[in-house]
């Protein structure tokens, strides 16, 4: 029953990846242009859905060689070498414990690298020339090494207890390395170090990792036995752990390959067992159901709001950001406590679209409450800080603006829109030489923000340097 199941949930993924990638969707879930690129289908990532087909190649191989034929083609165009690395891998060392000979073995292999190398070419050869150029495939592989001695780094400096759950990329911004060109002027914050066991390793330290170790271990052996399909496919996954983190999706794979490795319990006691299990089933699937109310809230809060700021009238933008009001109550009230921080920033961000000079104590108050609270909930996250900045620049109080971007750019020493916003802070303040300073230094890690040169002729002309004010105009 177990293993019809996942086979109708892989079909159905599958399905649905094509129907997208012909344009077939009637839902604008993704980016068209992505899409088209790099199929993604409903789990949203290319990298999350590769990993998912390709982790049950297995058991589809054991039922209908066309069907995982049909998969790996899928796998191969999400463009996402770990996923289809890892096949090949499981594949050939599969093939090598079937003991059926070098023939079958070489025909096997020769097979999967042809069809991997002319759906590459067939990728290439039809995506739009910026999306998958061999620069940015360079800055994939960089920006992945990056993350990995930055993973190592936080290991060696917090051996024990790590830097603790859902702080990577909080140190990797305290620590932020020189990233390639096209990702400097992002604001992002990685979640994790594109690999499992150094995700483990950076925020558990050394006994998490070990812990996983062993609990791959035990399952790896449990299951080959009597489970090769599942031990294979567990495989496959591991193998793919080691250049992309598990998303919450994949976990429910996990706790079924584990749950196989279990004794069967028989005799008297059995019917104890499963009266036990009920409170913890019910606790699962009252959070399942408050988590999806919860997502799916924030779901709507993000459509209401492009919706209101297409608003025509004053009028019909109150009536949207009534809704947006209600929905972000009702958000509050299915919030699991494991979610808040997500919370905390939509109820910022809400309050924010409201904040001016002339706006209403109420919202003033509000937008610096949730500030100050999501500051409260994680101290080391830069973003946190940004809110209040945000908040202080749109009070008019530019000297305390200051402070709190000098703390954020502690937090995130090399970003250069960081810079730019505490040189901007510093010339409302009248600091000019300091906003000067960190102009440059925003110039120096990334040379393409016009914004920064603007905001630089701006003050070379208010100091009478007028020819270089103009120059920084022209580039």
């Amino acid at each position: 029953g177990a293993e019809r199941l996942l086979l109708a949930s892989w079909s159905l993924t599958q399905s649905y990846s094509w129907v997208l990638r012909l344009q077939l969707d009637p839902f604008p879930w993704s980016h068209p242009g992505l899409s088209q690129v790099r199929t993604i289908a409903g789990l949203g990532n290319p990298n999350f859905l590769a990993m998912y087909l390709a982790c049950l190649l297995p058991l589809v191989w054991s039922r209908s060689r066309g069907l995982a034929l049909l998969g790996w083609v899928t796998v191969v165009r999400t463009a996402t070498r770990g996923a289809q690395l890892a096949v090949i891998i499981v594949g050939v060392g599969g093939l090598l414990t079937q003991r059926r000979g070098l023939r079958q073995l070489a025909l096997a292999t020769a097979l999967g690298i042809l069809s991997w190398w002319g759906c590459q070419q067939w990728l290439l050869g039809n995506a739009p020339s910026e999306s998958l150029a061999p620069s940015a495939r360079r800055d994939s592989g960089s920006t992945r090494l990056l993350l990995w001695k930055s993973a190592l780094q936080q290991s060696m400096e917090h051996p024990i207890r790590g830097v603790g759950p859902g702080n990577f990329g909080f140190e990797y911004l305290r620590n932020r390395p020189l990233e390639p060109e096209n990702l400097r002027a992002l604001q992002r914050c990685p979640e994790d170090p594109h690999s499992q066991p150094l995700f483990l390793l950076a925020e558990q330290g050394w006994p998490g990792l070990l812990l996983w170790l062993a609990w791959m271990g035990a399952c790896l052996r449990g299951l080959w036995p009597q489970q090769k399909t599942s031990a294979l496919c567990l495989s496959v996954l591991l193998l793919n752990g080691l250049t992309n983190a598990y998303p919450l999706s994949i976990w429910p794979l996990l706790f079924h390959w584990t749950t196989l490795t279990l004794p069967a319990e028989t005799g008297p006691g059995s019917p104890r067992l499963r009266w036990w299990g009920l409170p913890v089933a019910l606790a699962l699937i009252w959070a399942g159901v408050y988590g999806w109310l919860f997502q799916r809230a924030l779901w709507w809060e993000d459509e209401y709001r492009i919706w209101s700021r297409r608003a025509r009238t004053s009028q019909e933008y109150q009536q949207w950001m009534q809704r947006r009001r209600a929905n972000l109550e009702r958000a509050a009230r299915w919030c699991p406590p494991w979610f808040t921080v997500q919370q905390e920033s939509y109820e910022f961000q809400f309050y924010l679209e409201l904040l001016h000079p002339a706006a209403p104590s109420q919202v003033m108050h509000k937008s610096e409450q949730w500030a100050l609270r999501r500051i409260d909930l994680q101290p080391a996250n830069p973003y946190a800080w940004m809110s209040l900045a945000q908040v202080r620049e749109r009070q008019g109080r530019w000297t305390e603006a200051v402070a709190v971007w000098q703390q954020t750019q502690q937090l995130d020493p090399r970003n250069p829109a960081v810079l730019f916003w505490l040189a901007r802070a510093e010339f409302q303040a009248g600091q000019v030489d300091a906003s000067q300073r960190h102009l440059r230094q925003s110039i120096e890690i990334n040379s393409r923000n016009y914004q920064v040169y603007q905001l630089e002729a701006q003050i070379m002309i208010d100091r009478g340097r007028t020819w270089e004010g103009y120059w920084s105009w022209v580039q």
